[in-house]
């Protein structure tokens, strides 16, 4: 049996995560075989208790308590304010599981976007997978998109010799491979797909989790997230949920559409700085309509993209709202943050048409995208329904590649290269 460490995890409170540990864990056990999953997060306890797959085991992310590393990141910021370096290795977050990764096959980093410059300089991820190739583990970035960005031009070197020294980097979208080409990292580089792809939606009853809402007329789901808001910069949060709540009145009032409100990234415990059920909650009160309806936050990932599937149209900030909606055959406007939302619509339409940047936000420019999607949805449905096997296929090759280059060691032949 291959034993794998899944590291770069959050937690089951975003969907987007749990679609990615679901569907890497199917794409393994499809392509290599009978496997068993360590998956390193931070709500290992909540996650276990929702797991339903006894052959994936969550552990916390961290030093043990009173641990110097534990005291390192105590007082990390306390360090920053002082203008004091935090020299202490980022490794020690996951040191007190060396033995579990020391008897895994290989260690994969699945948090697609941990990666993006514009998040910040990745140093955790870089010393975690150094230490894991220290230790003689293989050690693979996984379905990854990163950013191009100009403010750590002086740790890009650092970057990028980690990542020519992982065994294996796929990559989810174009964008990602021509940056990465750029930067030289080309030799351990594989193009694949998001593995969330392959994530299979659970059908379910939509009019009894949402009851009053008609499944036989239009639904447009919409997605909003008060991360994606921090990076409109120059307007508030207040300004932008203005012109949604101004985007969904036109939907319902010109439209005659029911309007169904998804959160994707939801838990009490994590407050409203992270969660999208107060946001959409801000759009629900502000429309004060009985055709708006706030699908409940506590569902798993596969309802949640069971009904999104249901919806007619689909407007999404979390990328992973967005997948699930364009997987399903779904007519969707990304409302994108980050090179991720770019490079698949690039990926799959050839274009970035129905991309909108959320920090140009604006209910007039909404409205005009989405007549286009209303307008073309039949062309848009049929063009879909030609190119997600395709990225279902490019995402179970990621299996294939892990196999092949990194388990077995087996040389590539010019054709593997050229595909």
């Amino acid at each position: 049996m291959t034993r794998f460490v899944l590291d770069g995890h959050a937690g089951y409170y975003n969907r987007g995560c749990e679609a990615l540990v679901q569907a890497t864990v199917w794409i393994i056990r499809e392509t290599i075989g009978e496997s068993r999953f360590l998956v390193i997060g931070s709500d290992a306890e909540r996650d276990a208790s929702l797991e339903q797959d006894e052959g994936i085991v969550f552990e916390p992310r961290g030093a043990p308590v009173l641990s110097p590393g534990w005291f390192h990141g105590k007082f990390r910021g306390a360090l920053k304010r002082l203008g004091l370096s935090d020299s202490a290795p980022r490794y020690v977050e996951v040191q007190h599981l060396a033995d579990e990764i020391d008897a895994s096959d290989c260690y994969l980093h699945i948090g697609g976007d941990n990666y993006s410059l514009e998040y910040g300089f990745p140093r955790i991820w870089i010393e975690i997978g150094n230490w894991v190739m220290d230790r003689g583990r293989p050690a693979v970035l996984w379905g990854a998109s990163i950013t191009p960005s100009d403010r750590y031009a002086d740790r890009m070197e650092m970057l990028v010799d980690h990542l020519r020294r992982l065994d294996l980097v796929t990559v989810r979208e174009p964008l990602t491979l021509q940056y990465l080409a750029e930067l030289g990292v080309t030799e351990n580089v594989r193009r694949v797909a998001d593995p969330a792809f392959l994530f299979q939606p659970e059908p379910i009853d939509l009019q009894r989790l949402v009851p009053g809402i008609d499944e036989s007329a239009p639904i447009f789901g919409l997605n909003l997230s008060p991360f994606a808001l921090r990076f409109a910069e120059g307007r508030s949060d207040q300004e932008l949920l203005a012109e949604t709540i101004r985007y969904a009145r036109a939907l319902l009032d010109d439209h005659d559409m029911q309007v169904l409100l998804v959160p994707h990234v939801t838990d009490p415990g994590i407050g409203e700085r992270d969660s999208d059920v107060p946001v959409l909650e801000a759009v629900r009160e502000g429309l004060e309509d009985d055709r708006v309806f706030l699908l409940p936050g506590n569902l798993p990932a596969a309802q949640v993209k069971g009904a999104i599937a249901q919806c007619s149209f689909f407007a999404g900030a979390r990328t992973h709202s967005t997948i699930a909606a364009l997987s399903s055959l779904v007519p969707t406007l990304s409302l994108a943050y980050s090179v991720k939302a770019r490079g698949i619509n690039e990926d799959i339409f050839g274009h970035q048409d129905f991309v909108l940047p959320v920090g140009a936000i604006d209910h007039r420019v909404l409205l005009d995208r989405t007549e286009r999607l209303l307008a073309e949805a039949s062309r848009i449905r049929s063009h879909l329904e030609e190119r997600i096997p395709k990225l279902r296929a490019l995402a179970l090759s990621a299996g294939e590649h892990l196999a092949r280059e990194v388990l077995h060691r087996e040389p590539l032949t010019a054709e593997d290269i050229r595909s």
